[in-house]
């Protein structure tokens, strides 16, 4: 069974992403699981893992990593150039 991941973006200036807990995916003010037209806007992404793509032989639809098992996300993107970094 796979994971069916869910990205979430978010355009806030002031995102604490040291405070950060699942339940603030809810949080249509920060997050949105719908890319915004101009993705130079984004100022944080999170992956959200915690569904399985098929319910398991119990019912349940949690996504669980098994024992010794990895979970990699790749991201392209584009960082922006400040010029001012480089007077």
């Amino acid at each position: 069974m796979g994971a069916d991941p869910v990205v979430y973006y978010s355009t806030a200036s002031d995102l604490d992403l040291s405070a950060f807990r699942y339940e603030d995916l809810e949080n249509s003010d920060l997050w949105s699981a719908t890319a915004p037209e101009n993705l130079a806007a984004v100022t944080a992404i999170a992956v959200d893992a915690r569904k399985a793509a098929a319910p398991d032989e119990n019912g349940s639809t949690a996504f669980v990593l098994e024992a010794g098992k990895t979970l990699t996300v790749t991201i392209d993107m584009q960082a922006p150039v400040d010029e001012s970094l480089f007077h």
